[in-house]
């Protein structure tokens, strides 16, 4: 894992000894967003002989790995700098009936390079800045409804691994998000706090500032629309079931 996420971890599990949450322990962490654990606690697994900690799940619960918070929440420290920013948080929040009624999102999307990674085409690489694409596109059509927008914008083209409905769905935001960039556009700075001034929050799968995980970050204390299934820790306090719906049940 990379330097910032080995120290963060390091922050975090630290953090999470000094209030007793743990004795002497060995396990393995995976710090890759797709989760990726093959060994205990799984039943049958194969990989690691200790437990294995991860950060996300693509594939839902049922698969491998212990969640865990990713250090990017108050850079790893959760009893000390994460603690002081949710109090902060709670601290301006406001009535529901006195917020902004549209769903909001910020971040950026851009096209990747045309190639093939991982055994995967640009095309399946690229379905986060698709989702974000297809979000920004929202707002260009229902403005009244819709505040999402990105930082910058360049949005991706190829739509190879996508057919029939889908394909001219993609083909028409990318169509009306080209052609609109002043509605799709915003690099003003939002601090988390800030997201609370929405009644509805949309989780997509893409960056706000440097990750999806991130994102996730602000996403507490409003109704959150999803557009992704992937799974995080943090999941259930985001509101599964109670504050959280799919975006296509939510638009009806």
């Amino acid at each position: 894992m990379a330097s910032s996420k080995k120290r963060g971890h390091a922050i975090m599990l630290a953090s999470t000894i000094r209030n007793g949450g743990l004795t002497n322990t060995a396990y393995a962490h995976i710090s890759g967003a797709d989760g990726g654990a093959t060994g205990p606690p799984c039943i049958n697994g194969t990989g690691y002989e200790v437990p294995t900690t991860v950060i996300a799940k693509r594939s839902g619960y049922a698969q491998c790995g212990i969640l865990v918070p990713n250090p990017y929440f108050g850079r790893g420290d959760l009893h000390g700098a994460w603690a002081r920013q949710q109090d902060h948080i709670r601290q301006k929040s406001i009535q529901l009936n006195g917020t902004d009624p549209r769903v909001f999102w910020r971040g950026s999307y851009e096209t990747l390079t045309q190639e093939e990674k991982w055994g995967e085409t640009t095309c399946s690489r690229d379905r986060g800045n698709r989702a974000r694409m297809l979000g920004a596109a929202l707002s260009v059509r229902r403005p009244d409804l819709f505040d999402v927008k990105c930082s910058r914008s360049a949005p991706p083209s190829d739509f190879s691994c996508v057919s029939g409905q889908e394909r001219w769905e993609h083909d028409q935001a990318r169509s009306s998000v080209v052609r609109n960039p002043a509605k799709v556009l915003d690099d003003a700075w939002v601090e988390p706090e800030d997201y609370a001034r929405y009644q509805y929050l949309l989780n997509l799968p893409g960056e706000t500032s440097g990750s999806y995980s991130r994102n996730l970050n602000h996403l507490r204390g409003g109704g959150v629309l999803r557009g992704d299934r992937r799974r995080r820790r943090d999941r259930p306090q985001v509101g599964d079931g109670r504050r959280r719906a799919p975006l296509e049940r939510a638009l009806g």
